[in-house]
């Protein structure tokens, strides 16, 4: 509602620069754990090199009123389990429901760890479940990923 009501622009402006200010710390906090998702959340909030640090992140009210905030990408998609399964089935039929399952999780994960450069797309998901089915694994344990992460990680 503070959009709507030209006397409430004031208000909006100043819930929405303390929106971007936290947005801006938890930036910052979350580069020793997630250094290239921190740098794009950074970049996205339109922080410049002097806002990005940890003296900065010090006290709220670091990040310049005039800040611009730059479109970008989602950081951190949604990956449908359900259209991966669905296609996974679709593609390897003869594939066990309960191995196709767990790819398809273990994808997931694999895609939302940061140090893993080249994402496995859903070509990687098939040739990893088609060769986990051509070896005779029922199962995706430690070792099968072991064996076979050939197949689902590229980089």
């Amino acid at each position: 509602m503070l959009a709507k009501e030209e006397s409430k622009r004031i208000r909006l402006a100043t819930v929405m620069y303390n929106l971007l200010e936290c947005i801006r710390l938890a930036g910052i906090l979350l580069k020793p754990y997630m250094p290239e998702s921190a740098e794009k959340i950074l970049d996205q909030v339109g922080a410049k090199e002097d806002e990005r640090s940890w003296d900065s992140a010090a006290r709220f009210g670091g990040l310049r009123a005039e800040v611009t905030v730059q479109k970008g990408p989602a950081l951190f998609p949604r990956i449908d389990m359900e259209k991966e399964l669905a296609i996974l089935r679709a593609k390897l039929p003869h594939v066990d429901d309960r191995l196709c399952a767990q790819v398809a999780l273990a994808v997931q994960k694999l895609r939302a760890t940061e140090t893993i450069l080249k994402k496995p797309s859903i070509a990687e998901t098939l040739d990893w479940a088609a060769a986990l089915d051509a070896l005779g694994i029922r199962e995706l344990t430690p070792d099968a990923l072991r064996q076979t992460a050939g197949f689902v990680l590229k980089n």
